[in-house]
């Protein structure tokens, strides 16, 4: 077992790999009453198998694995105290648990939700219509609407495009034979990882997983990496696609942009770029910036709804920005022409220091409740790095480096825009 200091926050992380593949990361927190655990496996929707992509079929699995023989397993974690959840995203399908007690049992009954699939016809057909309702409910949520319609524009046909849950006509290929297949690829442990955070003995923690994984992991011959292949570089086209306009159910205009990540780099995307585009962000267009300031006083902006967020992963990175506005047209024209500055002479490049200190003050806070500490563990390995990477690369960060991030990701040359606007659905 690896033992990683950060005595500049005064934390330690440990590593260690398991018997059977994968590996457990576990950062203690001695006082804390709470234990967070989360359970990456490697499946998302950019993944594929047999040269089928994985939009729809990773989020019907991870609906699919909660139902057991004896019912939904949800019920048995709930009895000690436990809440368990799941989500499916494009890179990962990731397990989270809360407890305060029953540590052995709760890693037990995870190892066995994630890992002992039970596939019943009737069960099967049932989901397809929790699925497809669930399908016709996000194309009523603006927000949904907006962030994939943005990544169309953004990406064109390539499958990062896609929503997560897939569509009612893949529902009607769905059957057991089809999840065993991609369960049996992508759900084993080398393509997996736990992440632990609370009052645990990491030494404790990673033999209970053992233990678990070897009562709870079916075995199979072919393993995994026979059929499937590892996520794509996504990388974006040579310029943004025409500009999407969808009617929602709003009360006001709202646009979505996406800044697609160009790929380059050796590595491309790793936790430095994200920590730069988040400082690069802040000082363009943060709260304290003075191009937020004109947007808001002269109502260009509505209310509190300005978001620029980063979002970054091996396989893929954008940064998107949205808000409520009465003028679509005129915002995204501001916020290319506040990008299209020239860096040495951008009115924005002497708030380096103070964006800095804030991304530090945020990235600290994460560090301090066991869900903060998986959530970054978990952010960390998705980009081939350890958790005090964002500490340590963080100091490093020069004024040089805001501006390549800028040039690789924010690009208003490479931008896709969506317009939600107010109107029968």
């Amino acid at each position: 077992m690896r033992l990683v200091e950060c005595r500049e926050i005064d934390e330690v992380f440990y590593a260690s790999d398991c018997a059977l593949g994968g590996e457990v990361w576990t950062i203690p927190k001695p006082h804390a009453r709470q234990i967070s655990i989360q359970l990456r496996v490697g499946l998302g929707g950019l993944h594929s198998l047999d040269n089928a992509h994985a939009m729809g079929i990773a989020h019907f699995i991870e609906h699919r694995l909660f139902e057991k023989e004896a019912g939904d397993i949800s019920d048995r974690f709930a009895a000690l105290g436990g809440d368990v959840n799941a989500s499916t995203g494009l890179a990962s399908t990731d397990y989270t648990l809360s407890c305060s007690s029953h540590l052995e049992e709760h890693i037990d009954m995870l190892c066995e939700l994630v890992f002992e699939p039970y596939w019943e016809a009737k069960s099967i057909e049932r989901e397809r219509d929790i699925v497809a309702s669930e399908i016709r409910l996000y194309r009523d949520d603006p927000e949904w609407v907006g962030y994939y319609s943005c990544l169309r524009g953004a990406y064109g046909e390539q499958v990062i495009g896609r929503e997560i849950a897939g569509d009612e006509a893949f529902l009607d290929a769905v059957d057991a034979d089809l999840l065993d297949r991609w369960h049996e690829a992508f759900y084993q442990p080398p393509n997996t990882s736990l992440f632990v955070s609370g009052n645990v003995d990491p030494r404790h923690v990673a033999g209970i997983y053992e233990n678990a994984l070897r009562r709870h992991v079916r075995c199979h011959p072919t393993g995994i990496g026979q059929a499937w292949s590892e996520t794509p570089n996504v990388l974006p086209p040579a310029q943004g696609l025409p500009l999407v306009q969808t009617q929602a159910a709003v009360r006001h205009p709202q646009i979505f942009m996406a800044f697609p990540d160009s790929g380059l780099g050796d590595p491309p995307r790793t936790i430095g770029r994200e920590l730069a585009l988040e400082i690069g962000l802040d000082m363009a267009m943060g709260p304290a910036s003075n191009a937020f300031a004109r947007w808001y006083e002269s109502g260009l902006l509505l209310g509190d709804s300005f978001s620029a967020e980063v979002h970054m992963e091996q396989a893929y990175g954008f940064c998107m920005v949205s808000a409520e506005t009465d003028s679509p047209v005129q915002f995204a024209e501001a916020v290319c022409q506040t990008l299209r500055a020239d860096w040495p002479g951008a009115d924005w490049r002497g708030d380096f220091a103070r964006a800095q200190r804030k991304i530090y003050g945020q990235v600290v806070r994460s560090f301090e409740t066991p869900d903060g500490c998986v959530e970054i563990m978990n952010a960390a390995r998705q980009l081939g790095g350890e958790p005090f990477d964002y500490i340590n690369l963080l100091g490093e960060l020069h004024p040089e480096d805001i501006a390549e991030g800028f040039e690789h990701c924010l690009n208003p040359g490479r931008v896709g825009i969506a317009h939600l606007l107010p109107g029968a659905v």
